[in-house]
């Protein structure tokens, strides 16, 4: 059985866990996190988008419904197994129906896709490594970003994985008297399950 291993990290100093629920569809796990300088409550979600396109209405959905369920400063990352844009593919091409729903949906929830540093691509894969596109990424609403000054993402190098772990760091909180420091780092890799 083929799985997907998913991690984030972040610095305990900075934020406490609180609480955390999965996504009713699968597609995602939700935490919220309390700043420990100031108190501020955030969510966080991490996503593994489908790779069958008949269900990306589903995880639309679902990421919808979590949305919906706060007012809270969100972030969102992980694998959505998607292209916004051609130039997001090796391969290039033109845009195509897929590309304009996901474009459609992060403006529908509000969230905001930072650029990325460190090169384009954060997956590399098929036969010797010759077809790369952007899948993975940190997206935010507003309130978070306001909330988390100057965040950028980028990627690490790939030691094992067919992607390259995306960090989100920067960031000193806005508020309170002390700035600290922001670092979320998602990565996936594949792996093989035998029962």
């Amino acid at each position: 059985m083929l799985g997907v291993q998913l991690g984030v990290f972040w610095c305990s100093r900075t934020i406490g866990w609180w609480s955390w629920w999965a996504g009713k569809k699968g597609f995602s796990i939700l935490c919220r996190f309390k700043n420990c300088v100031d108190g501020v409550v955030w969510v966080f979600t991490g996503v593994y988008g489908p790779v069958c396109g008949r269900d990306r209405e589903e995880f639309w959905e679902e990421l919808g419904s979590i949305k919906g369920l706060w007012s809270d400063p969100w972030c969102v990352e992980g694998d959505f197994n998607l292209v916004r844009f051609p130039e997001e593919r090796s391969k290039g091409g033109g845009l195509i129906a897929s590309m304009r729903r996901f474009s459609e949906v992060l403006e529908d929830l509000e969230l905001r896709d930072y650029p990325l540093m460190g090169g384009p691509f954060t997956w590399k894969g098929r036969l010797n490594n010759q077809v790369q596109s952007r899948l993975d990424r940190f997206l935010v609403t507003d309130n978070w970003d306001n909330l988390f000054n100057g965040a950028v993402q980028g990627i690490l190098p790939r030691p094992v994985s067919d992607h390259f772990p995306v960090l989100l760091e920067g960031g000193g909180l806005k508020r309170g008297s002390s700035p600290s420091d922001l670092r979320i780092c998602g990565w996936r890799r594949r792996v093989s399950k035998t029962r």
